[in-house]
């Protein structure tokens, strides 16, 4: 069985489009799509600069509190991303149901309501790196600066282009939050001058705000191989760790090729 996935390709080359085969050969995969990836990450994603809280997704974390993470891009001067993760939390089914009521109320207590949860609630459990998840953000800051989203907001096209398929109601349930949603990255896409975005994240999420490296405990890797149809491809050669950082590849790159196919 043959499963083919793009390589990781800048935003504005739609032309250059390459595929390579996972087969039988999963080392040649991981070291073209590692290779790939790092090509990626040093020209388009151009390490975004960390303005506040400098935790990594994964790694040491220092003495400090956690706290929410605000991302600079340079190619988007104008924006920034505020970035935190909830752990144990409580409030999930009410959160589902406050989104849903925000999106039909009407007049000036929907718009009030609608900016008190303008965020990307995503399920942390579907996220298997930093790379992943900043990807996703990326791909959808350049569909909003280009005028070419998917979905309704920016927000939503996060969740979208996370999830594998072009369903967008698929994608709003399978990586945004669930009644049995118990840890979430919770994602916050604004101009420079947002006063205090994490105090507006804790009024809306009943959790506990916590280093943003403790994805690694998170991550359900059962459902990621499930919801990208790798359960089929074999990979004898491999211990739990490497086969690991080839899931993260595969997935960050069908992600970043998400608005090229």
């Amino acid at each position: 069985m043959h499963a083919v996935v793009q390589p990781l390709l800048p935003p504005a080359s739609k032309t250059s489009r390459t595929s390579f085969a996972l087969s039988s050969s999963p080392d040649l995969f991981h070291s073209t799509c590692s290779s790939q990836i790092a090509s990626f990450t040093s020209t388009n994603l151009s390490q975004p600069s960390v303005l506040r809280h400098p935790h990594p997704l994964h790694g040491d974390v220092n003495s400090l509190p956690p706290k929410m993470q605000s991302l600079a891009y340079p190619q988007f001067p104008s924006t920034t991303v505020h970035l935190a993760l909830f752990t144990h939390v409580k409030n999930a089914i009410q959160l589902r149901s406050r989104l849903v009521k925000a999106a039909e109320m009407p007049g000036q207590e929907g718009e009030v309501e609608r900016e008190a949860v303008n965020f990307a609630f995503v399920n942390a459990g579907l996220i298997c790196s930093s790379l992943h998840l900043k990807t996703a953000i990326h791909r959808a800051l350049a569909a909003q600066a280009q005028n070419t989203l998917r979905t309704k907001t920016v927000h939503s096209e996060i969740l979208w282009i996370l999830n594998p398929t072009n369903n967008i109601s698929e994608a709003i349930r399978r990586y945004g939050v669930s009644d049995t949603t118990e840890s979430l990255f919770v994602i916050r896409v604004s101009g420079p001058d947002l006063q205090d975005p994490q105090s507006k994240m804790s009024q809306v999420v009943d959790g506990t705000l916590s280093p943003l490296s403790d994805l690694q405990n998170i991550t359900d890797w059962a459902s990621i191989r499930k919801y990208h149809k790798l359960n089929d491809i074999r990979i004898d050669d491999l211990d739990q760790e490497e086969e690991r950082q080839w899931i993260v590849n595969v997935v960050t790159s069908t992600v970043a090729a998400k608005d090229i196919i």
